[in-house]
């Protein structure tokens, strides 16, 4: 477990498993709050880590306590892709990319939500300026001969076109799929969502249509949260 804390007005706070990503260039006293960033460098997954937001006062004396809550900071996009006709003759190096993803966060907050316990919590914005990129995984066919992926990532916001595909020795599978339009009509809230973990199946027809669809539509729960059965 890794733990990053920052002390200015607010108490911030990054933890997670093997978190991958790398805070700015800062000075002291020069560099502000609202310039400080984490980005990722790496094109392969990110680790599953976690954000907190909290201002709060000291008293003169004593010990000053208080409870930060703390964010699903990242984005884990599970991807089921199978074949309703004859599977593609090449599935040699097989590799699941994200386009349109944006590997970076401003460490103040953008929205807040409330989440089902009634906690406040505060979710990480991103710097206008910034770029997207491309995050690529490995992933193998199965004995079902259907190809399954999770991709990890930094969270989408409701405008962002994240792009999925498949590959084999570079070579596009199923044609490229904007899931910009999966979220929308589904009417899932991106950027005050609670927590971003989707389980999504993509079925391609003998004409090379892609069907898009929740692998499990029935564990839908109230706050955004995907695939988590009772």
């Amino acid at each position: 477990m890794r733990l990053l804390n920052l002390f200015f007005p607010v108490l911030l706070t990054l933890a997670g498993c093997n978190i991958d990503g790398e805070l700015a260039p800062a000075e002291i006293g020069k560099t502000t709050l609202e310039e400080i960033q984490l980005y990722s460098g790496t094109p392969s997954n990110t680790g599953c880590f976690f954000y907190g937001y909290r201002s709060f006062s000291v008293a003169p004396s004593g010990v000053t306590r208080g409870r930060i809550d703390l964010l699903h900071a990242y984005l884990r996009l599970h991807v089921t892709v199978r074949w309703d006709a004859s599977v593609p003759a090449s599935t040699n190096n097989l590799r699941m990319t994200l386009a349109g993803h944006y590997p970076v966060y401003r460490f103040l907050p953008k929205h807040t939500s409330v989440s089902p316990a009634g906690q406040e919590i505060h979710i990480p914005s991103r710097p206008e300026e910034c770029q997207p990129g491309r995050r690529s995984i490995d992933v193998e066919m199965d004995i079902s001969r259907q190809v399954n992926g999770e991709i990890i990532g930094f969270r989408l916001h409701n405008g962002d076109h994240p792009v999925f595909c498949l590959l084999a020795d570079d070579k596009a599978l199923i044609r490229e799929i904007d899931l910009y339009r999966f979220f929308h009509t589904m009417q899932i809230e991106l950027s005050g969502n609670i927590c971003q973990e989707f389980d999504l199946q993509l079925v391609v027809d003998k004409k090379g249509n892609v069907n898009v669809s929740l692998a499990y539509v029935g564990d839908w729960i109230d706050g955004g949260v995907l695939g988590e059965g009772n």
